[in-house]
């Protein structure tokens, strides 16, 4: 899988906030950043297990499941759940194998931006 990125440098942007403040912001125009309602869904999606995970994928090597679990001391299976979720989420992208399971991944972007309002 090619290492190149989707965003041409730009950074994956994550807001916590509402659903109204989603709302207002999408009604807005400004459609720019995944919406993460709490912060118990933040804390899963960006859990330090993930973090590594996206970091040994920035590195451009290893990029197979097999690579990463090896690299990181973790299950293939647990590495491809992680990487399902991370796909559904916009932060990488995955090619399967014949069966339809994780084989290959890669990340989108090259940062990630996580707005959380203090107010």
């Amino acid at each position: 899988m090619a290492s190149q990125r989707d965003a041409d440098g730009e950074p994956f942007r994550v807001r916590l906030e509402s659903a109204d403040e989603f709302y207002q912001r999408i009604d807005g125009g400004t459609a720019d950043a995944l919406s993460v309602r709490s912060e118990a869904e933040l804390a899963r999606l960006f859990a330090p297990a993930n973090v590594r995970l996206l970091r040994e994928l920035g590195s451009d090597e290893p990029t197979t499941v097999a690579d990463l679990a090896g690299v990181l001391d973790r299950d293939e299976d647990e590495i491809a759940d992680a990487l399902n979720v991370l796909e559904r989420f916009g932060l990488v992208r995955v090619d399967p194998d014949e069966n339809g399971r994780v084989e290959r991944a890669a990340v989108r972007y090259d940062s990630v931006e996580i707005s959380i309002p203090l107010e």
